[in-house]
C-alpha cells in the first residue's frame, strides 16, 4: 500500500499523466457526441443503453496510460529509486500496478459519469429524452470503471515488458484501430476482442455491423479482461526480477 500511495502521488505530480488521463476521459465523450450528432436514430431504451456502453472506450485509452507510465519508468530511470527503496521487486511492481489500477478506476468512473450526463443532456435538449432504469446505468458506471482499472494494469504490464516506450505506444494505437474492423470481419474473434469485452462489461447489447455483433456475458468478459491484465502483470514482474537496474 505504501508503494501504491507513492505511485498515486507521483501520478498526481506528473504532467504527462494528467494529459493522458484527460485525453482518456474526453475520448468516450467525443465518441458519444459524434454518434448522437451523426446517427439518425430513434433513441429508445435499447439504443441508449448501447450508446452508453461506448463509455467503456476509456479503458483502451487507459491501456495507453499504463504503457506510457510503466515504460517511462525505465526510459527516464525513475524505476531506480523505487527498487532501491524496495529491493524486493515483486512487491515493488505489484504496488506500482495497484496505484495504476486506482488511477484507472478514477478516470473510468469520471468518464462514465460524464458520458451519462452528456447523453441525457443531449437527448433532453433534442426533445427525445429516454429514461433508463438504475440497473443499466449502474452497469455502465461499474463496467467502465472496472474496464479502465484493469486496462491500466494491462498497459502497465505491457509497459514493464517493453524495451522501447515509443514502440509500445505505437503497438497499442495500432491495436486500438485494428480491433473494431477485425471484430466486424471475424465475429468469432470479435466477442473476445478488447472493444467487445468493454461493451459487454458495460452492459451493452449486441449490435449488427459493429464490433459488438456477438457479446459474451459480462462475467465472462470481465474474467477474460482481468486474466489478460494479470497475465501481463505477472510477465512484467518476472521480467523486472531478472532485469538489471538501468
Amino acid at each position: 500500500m505504501r508503494i501504491a500511495r507513492a505511485t498515486l502521488y507521483e501520478l498526481w505530480r506528473t504532467p504527462s499523466a494528467w494529459v493522458v488521463a484527460a485525453l482518456a476521459t474526453l475520448y468516450p465523450l467525443v465518441v458519444i457526441g459524434l454518434l448522437l450528432g451523426l446517427l439518425d436514430e430513434t433513441w429508445d431504451a435499447a439504443n441508449v443503453r448501447s450508446l452508453l456502453a461506448s463509455a467503456s472506450s476509456v479503458g483502451m485509452m487507459m491501456v495507453l496510460f499504463g504503457v506510457v507510465q510503466a515504460a517511462g519508468e525505465y526510459r527516464h530511470r525513475t524505476i531506480v529509486p523505487l527498487l532501491l527503496a524496495e529491493p524486493r521487486r515483486t512487491p515493488a511492481v505489484v504496488g506500482r500496478l495497484a496505484g495504476y489500477a486506482v488511477a484507472g478506476a478514477v478516470v473510468g468512473l469520471v468518464a462514465a459519469a460524464l458520458s451519462i450526463l452528456l447523453t441525457y443532456g443531449w437527448l433532453a435538449a433534442s426533445g427525445s429524452a429516454v429514461g433508463l432504469r438504475a440497473g443499466p446505468l449502474v452497469a455502465v458506471i461499474a463496467g467502465a470503471t472496472a474496464y479502465a482499472a484493469l486496462g491500466t494494469v494491462l498497459g502497465g504490464g505491457l509497459g514493464g515488458l517493453a524495451r522501447n516506450q515509443v514502440a509500445a505506444v505505437i503497438a497499442v494505437f495500432a491495436y486500438m484501430n485494428l480491433d473494431p474492423p477485425l471484430a466486424q470481419a471475424f465475429p468469432a474473434y470479435g466477442r473476445f476482442g478488447a472493444t467487445a469485452l468493454g461493451v459487454a462489461m458495460s452492459g451493452g447489447l449486441p449490435e449488427a455491423g459493429g464490433p459488438g455483433q456477438r457479446l459474451l456475458p459480462w462475467p465472462a468478459a470481465t474474467a477474460i479482461w482481468a486474466g489478460a491484465a494479470l497475465a501481463l502483470a505477472g510477465a512484467a514482474i518476472l521480467a523486472t526480477r531478472r532485469r538489471e537496474l538501468p
